[in-house]
């Protein structure tokens, strides 16, 4: 969560996310102790309100698209997909990426609400909410994803590593 963040980007997220706290919790070790709070309090505002510190410099850009995928996002192979119910969001992530010169597909609708989802783990069966997504990295765009976003998550991380030499 905001501990995956870093740098800059999560220095300024942790400032704006944590000023209504209780000056107490912000002691040492307070601000990941309440990072659970303090990502629910991320989720609850509008992200445009976000976009200052986002846009702030490109590290604190990065951190973000770094912090999203790792959240929303899915690696197989050269297949490096967002997934999201908010075509606002995935519509910003997209303008974000090509500012690093990552390329995108378009947004393409995904799954429709109502639907069926089967848990492969449990097989619980789900009805989904709300609609569904996708944003695309092109993977002639990879290794620039790479160099400039990457995940905090090792084993997202290895997959992208993988996937790389196989971009000729």
């Amino acid at each position: 969560m905001l501990k995956s963040l870093g740098g800059a980007w999560e220095e300024s997220l942790v400032d704006l996310l944590t000023r209504k706290l209780d000056e107490v919790t912000r002691g040492t070790g307070g601000l990941f102790r309440n990072a659970a709070s303090c990502y629910t309090q991320f989720l609850k505002r509008p992200w445009q309100s976000l976009r200052p510190w986002i846009e702030q410099e490109t590290k604190c850009t990065s951190g973000f698209l770094r912090a999203f995928y790792d959240g929303e996002g899915s690696i197989s192979g050269r297949s490096l997909i967002l997934y999201n119910t908010r075509s606002d969001i995935l519509l910003y992530i997209r303008v974000l990426l090509s500012k690093l010169n990552i390329e995108t597909t378009e947004l393409h609708f995904g799954t429709k609400a109502g639907t069926e989802l089967v848990d492969p783990l449990n097989g619980k069966t789900y009805i989904r909410n709300s609609d569904c997504f996708t944003l695309r990295i092109r993977a002639r765009s990879l290794p620039q994803f790479a160099r400039g976003v990457g995940f905090m998550i090792a084993r997202k991380q290895q997959m992208l590593g993988e996937a790389l030499p196989k971009i000729g």
